[in-house]
């Protein structure tokens, strides 16, 4: 997965102990060490996070390496960001839906991704903590996710499952901080009332 980028970088040392401001920091001052590490570091977060926007590996595999290699070319125009996380998971949902709208020829799916939406679906595997729920359960989990809009999942995705706090979810989803909040409010409310039977029988 890493050898395109990784070969045009030729670098055998990674600065794993530093923080992701002190690399990007680093980055934008010329040093390749500093964003190979941000790569690997990040690399299967965001390969994750782009399977569930398209679905489509080799396509997410090809988006990623494309905005650190553009992220290279351009770093004497890059500035300080506050969230290293988020400006990487925002470009590559961005960059996605971009390349969603230049292939699709349907005037409906334009619309649907003009808008910063796109196909993404929330499993019970990714939302449980608890994995012993039997199938019957499993079964009506799903069934109470896909209840939930789109961006619903992906917010409760990028804050359950990759750990974002609403600010840096608001960043990658263009969205205001408080349209966080309420995405995540309602789809909790939701889950909550569909799984009370989930919830009493898995005790």
């Amino acid at each position: 997965m890493f050898k395109k980028f990784l070969k045009f970088f030729m670098s055998d040392q990674y600065d794993h102990k530093k923080s992701d401001t002190e690399l990007w920091h680093e980055f934008i001052n010329d040093s390749q060490k500093a964003l190979t590490t941000l790569y690997i570091r990040y690399y299967s977060q965001l390969y994750s996070y782009g399977l569930k926007l398209v679905g489509e590996k080799l396509m997410v595999e090809d988006t990623i390496q494309e905005i650190f290699l553009s992220l290279w070319k351009n770093r004497k125009q890059r500035s300080v960001v506050r969230s290293v996380k988020a400006y990487l998971f925002k470009a590559l949902r961005w960059k996605i839906i971009r390349t969603r709208i230049s292939e699709q020829n349907r005037v409906a799916r334009n619309n649907t991704f003009a808008q910063g939406q796109s196909d993404f679906v929330l499993s019970h595997e990714e939302f449980l903590i608890d994995g012993e729920l039997k199938n019957e359960q499993k079964a009506l989990l799903q069934k109470a996710l896909n209840k939930l809009s789109k961006r619903q999942q992906e917010a409760l995705y990028l804050k359950f499952y990759h750990g974002l706090n609403y600010e840096q979810i608001a960043e990658v989803m263009q969205i205001t901080n408080q349209t966080v909040r309420n995405y995540v409010f309602e789809a909790l409310q939701t889950l909550r009332k569909q799984l009370q039977n989930v919830l009493i029988s898995s005790r």
